[in-house]
């Protein structure tokens, strides 16, 4: 099988050749010399033989905007890659940091009543400068055998993440409760540009696309499930129904960090295809997948919070095997680190993930 066809099998209900391996490779430049030496310039994905890569739009700031933001940052903020970067500086978004005086900038924090919301203009998300290239990366992605997960520009969250960027982690809680109304709106407009960029992604010809928010924490959900279920549901339904609109087949691959299990149910009655990353010390998967009625495919599973820069390789390798006989009987499961690989990962752990997937994860 092509990787395409490995992971295509598995979001569609079938048995693969092999698990699909969901990725989890880092950057070039987050490696240290001697392994960048020893790769002689290849895509660390390619070498270690990831079966997925995505896609998504082009950034709506300048170069000399992005180094307009950076230099508002204190010396120690560390946010992650550039597309994470360009995001912040197009919302005028600053996270917080620990160093004293630097607190986070939320765009609409100050916002008392509707008609103030309704003056902010958001980014343009939708232009077609965005995703003009996307189908002839998607086209050439495929034709190298690779399944293809879209990406729409975000901050942080698809909806919810974003939504609360914007406001202000308390303030939006309170919205929620006390003023239905702004966070109506607000979440309405996360909506708007979502449905249309779903629905571009679809007819770009993406496999999958990547929507989400992160709603969990270790031990429960950030958002009770009722608010979810009342604020967020029925708006992700929508850009779901949005994206399968123009491509009925396209899968939907639904992230959130942390504890979720009280919305997986929900989850598949919206469309959703696939679940990410599925943190095992936050939640069971083998109660996960009883919960979704063997109906959700579990992306990722592999690894504690501090496995890939603590634990020693055996121990990784042996994780990779519990999962196969535990989880990966009958298909249903993408293996990929259930956390961010940072940079210091050492690189004998990925590789012992990378191996123990082509030992272990055979079905034939």
């Amino acid at each position: 099988m092509t990787s395409r066809e490995r992971v295509l099998t598995v979001l569609n209900g079938g048995i693969p050749d092999r698990a699909p391996i969901g990725g989890g490779a880092p950057a070039i430049s987050d490696l240290n010399d001697q392994v960048r030496s020893s790769l002689n310039g290849a895509d660390p994905a390619d070498h270690l033989g990831v079966d997925v890569r995505s896609v998504s739009f082009e950034a709506g700031v300048r170069e000399t905007d992005l180094a307009r933001y950076l230099k508002q940052l204190p010396a120690e903020a560390w946010l992650g890659d550039v597309e994470t970067l360009l995001g912040y500086a197009e919302w005028g978004y600053v996270p917080p940091t620990a160093q004293r005086g630097h607190q986070e900038v939320n765009p609409l924090g100050e916002v008392q009543t509707l008609d103030e919301m309704k003056r902010f203009i958001f980014p343009d998300l939708t232009a077609e400068r965005r995703y003009q290239d996307l189908k002839a990366k998607v086209t050439a992605l495929h034709d190298r055998g690779l399944a293809v997960v879209g990406r729409p520009p975000r901050l942080g969250g698809v909806i919810f993440e974003a939504a609360w960027r914007l406001r202000g982690f308390e303030a939006f809680f309170i919205d929620l409760v006390a003023r239905p109304d702004l966070a109506a709106y607000l979440l309405d407009q996360m909506t708007f540009f979502n449905r249309i960029n779903a629905g571009v992604l679809a007819g770009a010809g993406v496999d999958a696309i990547y929507l989400g928010d992160d709603i969990g924490e270790p031990t429960r959900m950030l958002i009770s499930p009722d608010l979810w279920r009342h604020f967020i549901k029925p708006r992700m339904a929508q850009i779901i129904a949005a994206a399968r609109f123009v491509n009925p087949a396209v899968h939907i691959l639904y992230h959130s960090d942390g504890y979720v299990l009280p919305i997986v149910r929900d989850l598949v009655s919206i469309g959703v295809t696939a679940l990410h990353p599925v943190q095992p010390d936050c939640m069971d998967p083998l109660l996960v997948r009883a919960r979704a009625g063997g109906r959700l495919t579990l992306w990722g599973t592999i690894g504690v919070q501090t496995a890939m820069l603590y634990a020693s390789p055996q121990a990784i390798r042996q994780e990779v095997k519990r999962r196969m006989e535990t989880l990966g009987e009958n298909g249903g499961l993408v293996l990929a680190p259930a956390y961010d690989l940072e940079p210091g990962v050492p690189w004998d752990n990925l590789v012992a993930f990378f191996d123990a997937v082509n030992e272990y994860g055979w079905y034939r």
